[in-house]
């Protein structure tokens, strides 16, 4: 800035204003400066300049909480959820980290997986409702476990599963009085465009109990394939299982208060006690199952209208299992007894009774077959409606 000095003495005085060079030639230079003025450069009018309008759009399954307005407590699972979270070999897999609910299912491949949730355990399985796309995959005529109070999980597969909405509680009449306990609803989806994929799973379980150790191993390999031209679109999945069960059941007998010397004496027995504290011998260890699985699934869709579409799905679910036993019992030799009239420490028991044997095979094989149309409006409205018709056997 520039330097006041003053010279001289009484009236006489005068002011300098003393500049270096160098500020006066930067003032030059900022006065010599035009202003800078932004200003766009148009276009050589090529349309390719020009960016095309693009529409961006997302289609989102409705819950079943919203598409029918219930005022019921909900948790769900979707698609992207379950590959972050959920290591699923089966479809009942998905729900198993859910509040208020339980699958018993015992290992891969258990074909006796009931629900229970917080107003019905596994003996009341009957009062909940499983359902896939609208199809009822849960059994009204039993409950807990068996070929008629189990739930037919098996007919759907993990890769085709779109979400899964779990609703608590009987607070709606678009179900029907089982869902006093609570409605399970499984959304599927179906291809946007051509796809293809598949995965290969093995698990490997190391059990061991009253002294016995071994490991058991499940595999899973699943496959599917799916277009869409225009408004018609396909899905096909298969997959095939083969898994062993660690002892679900264990052979046991009441130790008898007499003692004995009828029967063939035999060690490997352990002695326990059940739960009401009676003396038992463990026997061995039974129901090994080994079942091997294979599942097949068709779906087709047709949209008739922007609002209304229709599909089929069509499914084959077939299991072979064999159920087995490991005996712990061995006579003097080193053989292994599985039945007749042993002793066990002076006490006499017969482990093959008429009808009841304690160690027992059997073998089941099981074939379903499932038809399922579906015909629905999705206008967004107040009003939309569904009709569904279904055959298992």
């Amino acid at each position: 800035m520039p330097l006041l000095n003053q010279e001289g003495a009484g009236n006489n005085s005068r002011l300098y204003y003393s500049l270096r060079p160098q500020r006066i030639l930067l003032c030059l230079l900022i006065l010599a400066s035009p202003p800078a003025i932004g200003e766009s450069k148009p276009g050589n009018g090529n349309p390719s300049d020009v960016m095309p309008e693009m529409t961006v759009s997302e289609k989102i399954t409705p819950t079943a909480k919203d598409r029918y307005k219930l005022p019921v407590t909900t948790e769900s699972v979707t698609k992207e959820k379950m590959a972050e979270t959920v290591n699923a070999m089966n479809a009942e897999d998905v729900i198993k980290y859910l509040p208020s609910i339980t699958v018993r299912k015992r290992y891969i491949g258990d074909t006796n997986a009931p629900v229970a949730m917080r107003t019905s355990g596994t003996s009341s399985s009957a009062r909940s409702l499983i359902y896939a796309d609208g199809i009822l995959l849960s059994s009204l005529l039993g409950n807990n476990n068996g070929n008629t109070g189990s739930p037919r999980w098996n007919m759907v597969s993990p890769s085709e599963i779109e979400r899964i909405d779990v609703m608590y509680g009987p607070f709606s009449a678009a179900y029907a009085g089982n869902s006093i306990g609570g409605v399970i609803d499984i959304t599927t989806r179906m291809p946007e465009k051509f796809e293809a994929g598949g995965s290969v799973q093995a698990t490997w379980m190391d059990f061991a109990f009253y002294g016995h150790q071994k490991t058991y191993d499940a595999q899973q390999y699943s496959f599917n394939l799916g277009d869409r031209r225009a408004g018609f679109s396909w899905r096909f999945d298969v997959s095939h299982l083969d898994s062993h069960s660690m002892p679900v059941t264990y052979a046991t007998l009441n130790q008898p208060s007499a003692t004995s010397a009828a029967g063939t004496p035999v060690s490997g027995a352990i002695p326990d006690r059940n739960p009401t504290n009676v003396p038992i011998q463990v026997l061995g260890e039974t129901n090994l199952n080994h079942t091997v699985q294979d599942n097949f699934k068709w779906k087709l869709a047709y949209e008739i209208t922007p609002t209304i579409r229709a599909a089929y799905t069509l499914g084959l679910w077939q299991n072979d299992n064999n159920v087995g036993f490991n005996s712990f019992l061995r006579d003097a030799a080193g053989n292994t007894i599985n039945s007749g009239r042993v002793n066990i420490d002076g006490r006499s028991y017969n482990i093959s009774p008429t009808n009841a044997p304690v160690f027992a095979e059997n073998n089941t094989d099981q074939m379903h077959w499932s038809h399922g149309m579906n015909l629905k409006s999705s206008t967004g409205g107040l009003f939309d409606w569904e009709l569904i018709g279904s055959v298992i056997h």
